[in-house]
């Protein structure tokens, strides 16, 4: 049990940190992205503790993210992805009981999307005449 407390004690940025670095069955570009990610999480959230981290605190940092523009849908989907592993793992591990970022959402309304965005999605393309519907009315 006193493994489990050390564990524990660590901070988010640790952990993410120490996820990316274990990705060894993975490109080596998927590496660095996933090493960048863990990054920008630490920047984030790396100074709280993973057993005080909560679905609030993550939501916040990427409400911010969003809101600020600092960066773009694609980057903060990949955060969201790089968090919620490395704490998946975390519980796998037995280190936490739950993640909280597991039920974060994170995805955007139609109305949320510029035409560009809305038109680059692969299901949505073929209907870009819809797009212009669904957001300029």
């Amino acid at each position: 049990m006193a493994a489990t407390s050390e564990r524990t004690a660590t901070t988010v940025g640790h952990l993410v940190e120490q996820w990316a670095a274990g990705r060894v069955d993975v490109s080596s570009k998927a590496r660095l992205q996933y090493e960048w990610a863990a990054s920008h999480i630490k920047a984030g959230l790396g100074a709280i503790r993973v057993d005080r981290l909560d679905r609030d605190d993550v939501a916040r940092w990427l409400d911010g993210l969003a809101a600020g523009g600092k960066m773009s849908r694609r980057s903060i989907q990949i955060f969201r992805m790089v968090l919620r592993a490395a704490l998946a793992d975390a519980v796998e591990a037995g280190e936490l009981r739950r993640s909280p970022a597991a039920r974060v959402g994170g995805e955007t309304r139609i109305d949320d999307l510029t035409r560009h965005e809305f038109v680059r999605t692969p299901q949505l393309r073929r209907n870009s005449h819809r797009a212009d519907r669904a957001i300029y009315g």
